[in-house]
């Protein structure tokens, strides 16, 4: 985040750089305290609270690496946003929780048969423990970056008009779909220990075996492919002067879901975990920097000219 903001800026004064260092680093700390109130608060069922008490102490290591994602991110949005505190708040809240909480326990829920350890009821409450989270350091991080001091003139902005917005929402939901599969068989699936767990055996059977199996699975990723879209659309209209700041965002933020696989969970076996962290960081990196680059397309013009 600093390299970009130096660069975007042309300044590259040491104390502003330690400045946001040291806010970073608080925001990475106040979000593994933020995520431990939310656990603590949600009401998991006593069950799943058992399992979770069998957590190794790495985890709070990798808490903090989860964290520290998260201040990036909120960094980078914050500073180069276009628009006022409360309006960027609310937008990172809703991104940030769909894109870590709500997409990824919709897929728990799916696949609800082989993730035999965790409830329906306990998905939902890990998302009502992530609406805790951030609501907690969300606001606590746009203030300490100054974003409530900034006021949003809409006259005084250049407002980006998206053009072919619907046809780049399907062709990027289409995509997302064959991102899905080919990363979760290239990648995932390569795992012995990741097919043992989802099939009940380490066989492989090869990559058109696998697609005529998982047809049933395409309209809801092609759902999920234009949810996360429509995220990154509304990032557009938050960074729209932006060009690197944008993509770079996007990337990040889709690889979100990735690096939460790297807390050990009672959901899944360490190596089944890892395989789903190789195969998220990659494909939603991928997926990520293909959907800031198009969407990165549209022209901007000022807002006056919208309304003549």
């Amino acid at each position: 985040m600093v390299v970009v903001l130096m660069v975007e800026r042309g300044n590259c004064d040491m104390k502003r750089i330690l400045t946001l260092i040291g806010k970073t680093l608080l925001l990475t700390v106040i979000f593994a305290v933020a995520n431990y109130v939310g656990i603590l608060l949600a009401p998991f069922s006593d069950a799943f609270r058992e399992m979770s008490a069998g957590t190794p102490p790495s985890a709070g290591l990798y808490l903090l690496v989860l964290g520290l994602w998260n201040a990036i991110i909120l960094g980078l949005v914050v500073h180069k946003s276009r628009w006022g505190g409360i309006a960027t708040s609310l937008y990172l809240l809703l991104i940030l929780f769909i894109i870590s909480y709500f997409q990824t326990q919709v897929e728990t829920i799916i696949f609800r048969e082989a993730l035999t350890t965790i409830s329906v009821y306990d998905a939902l409450m890990l998302m009502v423990s992530g609406v805790i989270t951030l609501v907690i350091f969300v606001p606590i991080g746009v203030l300490m970056h100054g974003g409530f001091k900034r006021q949003y003139n809409p006259l005084q902005d250049d407002r980006l008009k998206l053009q072919n917005k619907w046809m780049k929402l399907g062709i990027l939901s289409v995509v997302y779909v064959a991102i899905y599969f080919l990363f979760g068989y290239f990648v995932a699936w390569q795992f012995p220990e990741l097919r043992l767990y989802y099939s009940g055996s380490t066989e492989n059977l090869g990559l058109l075996y696998q697609l005529r199996t998982s047809l049933g699975l395409v309209p809801l990723q092609l759902i999920r492919g234009a949810v996360f879209t429509l995220s990154a659309m509304g990032l557009r209209y938050v960074l729209n002067q932006d060009k690197m700041v944008f993509v770079v965002s996007v990337a990040m933020l889709f690889m979100t879901s990735g690096i939460m696989m790297l807390l050990p969970n009672p959901i899944f076996p360490d190596a089944v975990r890892i395989g789903h962290l190789y195969e998220l960081l990659s494909s939603m990196m991928v997926y990520g920097l293909i959907t800031g680059l198009v969407l990165d397309a549209s022209p901007r013009q000022p807002i006056r000219a919208l309304y003549n």
